[in-house]
């Protein structure tokens, strides 16, 4: 072969340059927008996330849940000229027939299709304490409760099928019937059904409200909105019924009734086969041999077979047919997505994992001919799926593969989160029933430009997991693709950042946050670069800086005064024993190794930890005639004794004072209530001895406020504003409040960022929702009159002239149409991460619900005088349990033998609990406070056994 000039040579090597940077930098987002029914969201949450993940190119895509009409609405467009709001609907109940036929008439005889692709059940759930056999109901009697034709829980149809239930219900007991609101699947699945059963059972009379996704209820019936607030009704609320997609109520462990179906059988849903009804829909003809024709008349309500489930619905996707005007990308994704939901061995198989059945064989088939009835772009590039058991070398690294090789760290996290759980919950199945055995029984639309918009802060380390929680909520529940982080550096660097003085007063970010306000010298040398009101603070929660400690042996509360404390940190006090310590604590010198030198730890590189404790004792110490103790000066840095240790960071403080013993440092309260560590009681200024958290950290807030503490105006210097041992029985000495830096001018701010910015300022400082997040992180939310204070604030902030304004769709109260619009933050949103951290959190409340009920039976069986006293000691040091016995008056060897095996038995759950499930379970959802709780009760358990 004759070789190329050499130009060409190296054109061609250009070029092949250009081809392969071209295919591996692709910077613009492919995205895809549904809406419809709540039931199945759990899943598309999930399969859309693991496309995102799968996926080389960027795709953003996002499914409201906001129920089956409005889904529907949004769908068909009728008020945008019969337009989709979405890219594709889904829903548990076909397109209606007035819907199909205005679409038809405008767009074409052909203009959607149905995509049937899972099966479930509609069930009826009730809450009725005391009451352990599963309640028995016809759908006559079931038609006349919900029509409140029965409203008593004793009523003679009622006891006729339950005969044991009537002992343990209290006599008159009244039904509370909770129902859907705001048009729902369930309800049209629910009516529907008992609306037939009544005109095919001669009860006519029973059922006379109609059917349909809405209905005219009795007026003494509970209205619930979502699936969400119908589940959380029916499980805080006794002597409830109502109605929930099966795997949602059965995911919660609620009571079901068992209804009898057609064959007269009486069967939970979980009991029946639940995708028998949609093989008989199918042989009957019941489902349209054309997808394209209505499907307003498909039900598969109360059908023959002895193991069919009476209340039937199949979740279809509603797609258009001509989708020649989409981005070709889109359209390739959707196509996809169908694919893989509807017609593929692991997307079918995902349908288990939420309480759904799988589609038959026949209508895999049938949705197979029905997506080559889709028309998209000439130029839509075909995606095609690499499995993770079988590598595609070459092709897999494709631009359109959706590959099973890659994942994301949240999958295979919740993945292991999953597995360990199962086991811990094996284990204590395992140890209940050793326990029983031992005691018996006795227990389309608008999309925003392809480009995705950012948001970057930084700042202090103790609200950053509530800032992070926060920035990712936004992330979820927005429809464009947004893209907002924040660093957790400290308060001194997020200032400086902020601040940008080797930048030309130009910020690094665009918000900061720190627990100490901008130094009067940052304040006076922005101002001046920048203008008078060049930058605000926002007050967004109120957290304390406590003290803690690591004293092993020592279990009563340690009491410390202002001054004592202020020895030991500037070394004046050096040894646990020290007279005024034990002073203050005199049972605990006997706990305590004679001369036990006290290791202080401390936060280096610029902490508002620092500056919170150092302001406290310096102010102190003047204060309070011990100027002596503090001589080390105030600040986010001070130069410390050379004997102390040094931890950068909040986390290296904690693991640093979980590790090493006869340690004293200090935290964000939170953080360190969230690790069980052992907290200083400090004497406050009305002279009383309490911990954080028995303080009242939002009562310093409140005085701040009154006293003109803090500045009128936002855009004051806050140099001055400090919070230290204020005045009140409960107010805590050492009270911080977060603020958030922002600019006032940000007119050159990219128009989308600055709405985004706006709102999350709004949420987090403003808001009822935002607030309310403050205490799951062991903070206070702020009073209402510096609520009143950051509305008018965020007022002050000038962005672009065509900046949008993003507004909120709650969880509980949908927009139709406004709520799919581009700049709503939509709690009808989700990621699968929230629910399957909501979930896992559940779950592992629930187990350690059982181990203190095992503890409580344990307990009964070896009571301090007659059995065992046992002690287990295990470190991560040691591989091997101590195990010391000593036996008192007693059962004899074996009686002993058989306690030690339980106790040991028990202690072994309880540390694969504390060392597997509550890590994993606290680390990803840290939000709970609950978890804090759960791990130190544990703890506790282990070391008490």
């Amino acid at each position: 072969m004759a070789s190329l000039p050499c130009s060409c040579s190296y054109l061609l090597l250009l070029l092949g340059y250009c081809v392969v940077f071209a295919a591996s930098s692709q910077t613009t987002v492919t995205q895809l927008h549904g809406s419809g029914t709540t039931n199945p969201s759990k899943l598309l949450w999930d399969v859309l996330e693991t496309f995102e993940s799968r996926s080389k190119i960027p795709l953003h895509l996002t499914y409201r849940a906001v129920g089956s009409s409005t889904g529907q609405k949004e769908f068909v467009g009728e008020n945008n000229g019969f337009n989709s709001y979405t890219d594709f609907g889904s829903g548990d109940i076909p397109v209606s027939k007035a819907n199909y036929d205005a679409l038809t008439a405008a767009k074409g005889a052909d203009a959607l299709v149905h995509i049937p692709y899972v099966v479930g059940g509609i069930a009826v759930f009730y809450n009725l304490p005391g009451v352990t056999d599963a309640v028995k109901l016809d759908g006559c009697t079931l038609a006349k409760i919900f029509s409140r034709q029965i409203t008593k829980w004793d009523d003679e149809a009622i006891v006729k099928l339950n005969p044991a239930m009537k002992a343990s219900i209290p006599a008159g007991q009244e039904i509370s019937v909770v129902h859907r609101v705001l048009g729902s699947s369930s309800t049209s699945g629910l009516t529907n059904y008992l609306n037939r059963h009544a005109q095919e059972f001669g009860c006519a009379a029973a059922w006379t409200l109609g059917a349909g996704s809405t209905v005219e209820w009795p007026a003494d019936t509970v209205a619930a909105q979502g699936s969400g607030n119908m589940a959380s009704t029916l499980q805080s609320t006794p002597y409830t019924i109502g109605y929930l997609d099966a795997g949602h109520g059965h995911s919660l462990g609620l009571g079901e009734i068992a209804l009898l179906n057609r064959d007269g059988v009486s069967l939970t849903s979980k009991q029946a086969t639940l995708g028998a009804a949609a093989s008989a829909a199918l042989r009957a003809s019941i489902i349209p041999a054309d997808s394209t024709q209505s499907f307003a008349d498909v039900a598969l309500y109360d059908l023959g077979g002895a193991d069919t489930w009476p209340i039937t619905m199949v979740s279809y996707f509603y797609v258009r047919t001509d989708l020649t005007a989409m981005d070709p990308t889109s359209f390739g994704v959707l196509k996809a997505m169908l694919e893989y939901v509807s017609t593929s061995e692991e997307g079918q198989k995902k349908a288990g994992e939420y309480s759904f059945s799988a589609i038959p064989a026949e209508l895999v088939t049938y949705n197979q001919e029905t997506i080559k009835k889709l028309r998209g772009p000439a130029n839509a590039p075909v995606f095609t799926f690499e499995t993770a058991s079988k590598t595609q070398a070459y092709e897999g690294q494709g631009d359109y593969i959706i590959s099973g090789k890659r994942k994301s760290f949240a999958e295979i996290d919740h993945a292991q989160m999953a597995t360990e759980m199962a086991a811990v919950a094996d284990r204590v199945k395992a140890l209940e029933a050793k326990v029983d055995d031992h005691h018996g029984d006795d227990s389309k639309g608008t999309t925003q430009g392809s480009g995705i918009t950012q948001l970057h802060g930084s700042g202090t380390t103790n609200p950053s997991k509530l800032l992070w929680d926060v920035l990712e909520t936004f992330e979820s529940r927005s429809k464009i693709p947004l893209h907002l982080t924040y660093r957790a550096v400290g308060s001194s660097t997020g200032q400086k950042e902020f601040v940008g003085e080797n930048n030309g007063f130009n910020s690094h970010t665009d918000f900061g946050s720190g627990d100490i306000p901008v130094s009067k010298a940052n304040y006076d040398a922005l101002t001046a670069a920048k203008g008078a009101d060049a930058l605000v603070h926002i007050p967004y929660v109120v957290g304390g800086i406590a003290v803690f400690y690591n004293l092993p042996g020592v279990t009563d509360a340690v009491k410390l005064d202002g001054c004592t404390l202020a020895k030991i940190f500037s070394r004046q006090i050096t040894k646990w024993d020290d007279e005024a310590i034990v002073k203050l604590n005199p049972a605990m010198k006997a706990s305590i190794p004679a001369g036990q030198e006290i290791s202080v730890v401390h936060r280096v590189l610029g902490s508002s930890s620092t500056s919170g404790l150092t302001n406290y004792l310096n102010r102190h110490a003047q204060e309070f005639g011990c100027a002596a103790a503090w001589t080390l000066g105030a600040g986010s840095t001070v130069e410390w004794p050379a004997d102390t240790v040094a931890a950068q960071g909040s986390g290296n403080m904690a693991s640093t004072l979980q590790s090493t013993p006869y340690t004293i440092g200090y935290l964000d309260a939170g953080h360190g209530h969230s690790l069980g560590l052992g907290e200083i009681a400090l004497q406050n200024r009305d002279g009383v001895s309490l911990t954080s958290k028995q303080a009242t950290l939002g009562a310093a807030a409140t005085q701040a406020i009154k006293s003109g503490i803090i500045p009128a105006d936002s855009t004051q210097s806050f140099a001055d504003v400090a919070l230290y041992d204020l005045r009140g029985a409960d107010t805590w000495p050492i009270t911080m409040v977060s603020y958030f830096y922002v600019r006032t001018d940000l007119t050159a701010m990219d128009p989308t960022s600055f709405g985004v910015l706006k709102a999350m300022l709004e949420y987090v400082s403003t808001s009822e929702e935002g607030q309310k997040k403050a205490g799951e992180y062991s903070f206070s939310a702020i009073p209402a009159e510096l609520v009143t204070y950051n509305q008018e604030t965020i007022k002050k902030l000038r962005g672009p002239a065509n900046a949008p304004v993003f507004t909120f769709e709650t969880a509980s109260k949908t927009k139709a149409y406004e709520g799919q619009g581009d700049y709503i933050i939509s709690g009808k949103r989700k990621s699968f991460a929230e629910i399957d951290h909501a979930q896992m959190a559940t779950e592992m409340a629930a187990v350690a619900d059982r181990v203190k009920a095992l503890e409580a039976k344990v307990d009964d069986h070896h009571g301090d005088d007659s059995n065992a006293v046992t002690k287990l000691t295990t470190t991560k040091a040691e591989s091997t349990t101590k195990v010391t016995t000593v036996q008192a008056k007693g059962n004899g060897d074996d009686e002993s033998t058989k306690s030690l095996a339980i106790i040991a038995l028990v202690f072994s759950i309880i540390s694969t609990i504390i060392s597997v499930g509550v890590p994993l379970v606290v680390s990803r959802a840290q939000s709970s406070s609950k978890q804090a709780d759960i791990k130190a009760h544990l703890n506790n358990m282990a070391s008490n056994i």
